[in-house]
């Protein structure tokens, strides 16, 4: 595999990029640190600006903050903005000419990344989950700007039966109301490849984390929660993401899960589960062949059939599902990758760099 550089750009704006995305082959959509959604073209080096974050409403936590980490999704004609551990975010609508607000509670914020996922429907309309406080998440069509799941209830299917059994040895004096609302923090979003399913990288007290994954039919049908739980672990911001319509990677270090027999420079894995009716199963242990390889973000490139991982320095390294380490690139410092058009993107200050990656 190689990496080559196909764009770099330095723009002559007054301010500087704080957070950049790679929305299509040729075009990035940047947020400036004077609030601007700014687009830019890769084919005709054209640039413009399609809104601003900054707002006029009195928010009393100070609204929109800049210089708190972003985040940006896209989805053809739909950007979504979104501080990644606060509580305010944007939806811009190019096709229809529309902004929306995004403003989700303010419980534990700084715990999980700003739930958020964009997806298309059968009949190809697009869609918006998106976190409305720490266990509430919503769907809202794009189109019509209904919320799908207004009348969605916050309790689990089967929450009572549970309430029962779980109360069986208890006095009377120490039971509580039933049924209880669903506890759950939702953190980060990703939806499968066929639109199916969304997953959940968040968290329950106690204190651990749980990947949960959604049947999105059922969740706008149905008026209970259904989760699919995929995951649990010592309450790690480990890394997610799908390799196929039913089949999720989520990362695993016997180290800080507590094995016995483990030291640091036990091999870290990637855990593959597969999704059938309704439950999960773990199918393969994927260790990578290199001790102490640490992380931040993980992809599944189906055309390479590899994972993709950036590191906390933003160093890139390729991995087959086989865990061989095909690639290691520490000479690039790249900020995110793009599994539809296998390109990396790096931005700092005013400059934005794009590679390819191929066999």
């Amino acid at each position: 595999m190689k990496i080559e550089k196909r764009y770099t750009k330095t723009f002559d704006f007054t301010d500087t990029i704080l957070s950049a995305t790679l929305s299509q082959k040729d075009e990035v959509i940047m947020v400036l640190s004077n609030g601007d959604v700014v687009r830019h073209n890769t084919d005709t080096n054209e640039t413009d600006i399609i809104s601003t974050l900054k707002d006029s409403i009195g928010y009393t936590d100070g609204g929109f903050d800049f210089t708190s980490p972003i985040s940006i999704y896209t989805l053809d004609e739909i950007i979504v903005v979104v501080n990644d551990y606060k509580r305010h975010g944007y939806v811009f609508n190019l096709k229809h000419n529309y902004r929306l607000n995004l403003f989700r509670g303010e419980y534990y914020i700084e715990i999980t990344q700003y739930p958020i996922a964009l997806y298309k429907d059968e009949q190809q309309v697009p869609h918006l989950i998106y976190a409305a406080d720490w266990n509430h998440v919503q769907i809202l069509n794009l189109d019509t700007r209904q919320i799908l799941t207004a009348a969605k209830s916050l309790i689990e299917q089967g929450a009572e039966e549970d309430h029962i059994e779980f109360y069986k040895t208890h006095e009377e004096h120490n039971k509580l109301t039933w049924p209880s609302t669903y506890d759950y923090f939702y953190g980060k979003l990703s939806v499968s490849p066929d639109n199916k399913y969304f997953t959940s990288a968040g968290w329950v007290w106690g204190s651990a984390d749980y990947c949960n994954t959604y049947t999105i039919a059922d969740f706008i049908e149905n008026n209970r929660i259904l989760d699919i739980n995929i995951a649990a672990g010592e309450h790690l911001n480990r890394q997610v993401c799908w390799v196929n319509k039913n089949t999720i990677a989520v990362e695993y270090d016997p180290y800080e899960e507590g094995e016995e027999e483990t030291t640091k420079d036990t091999l870290k894995e990637i855990h593959l589960y597969q999704i059938v009716d309704n439950t999960s199963a773990l199918i393969k242990k994927i260790q990578i062949q290199q001790k102490n390889i640490k992380y931040k973000q993980m992809y599944f490139d189906t055309t390479l059939n590899s994972f993709v991982l950036l590191n906390e320095s933003r160093e890139i390294t390729v991995i087959t599902k086989s865990g061989e380490i095909v690639l290691q690139q520490d000479d690039i410092k790249v900020n995110a990758y793009d599994t539809t058009t296998h390109q990396f993107l790096e931005y700092s200050d005013k400059t934005i760099t794009i590679y390819t990656l191929s066999e």
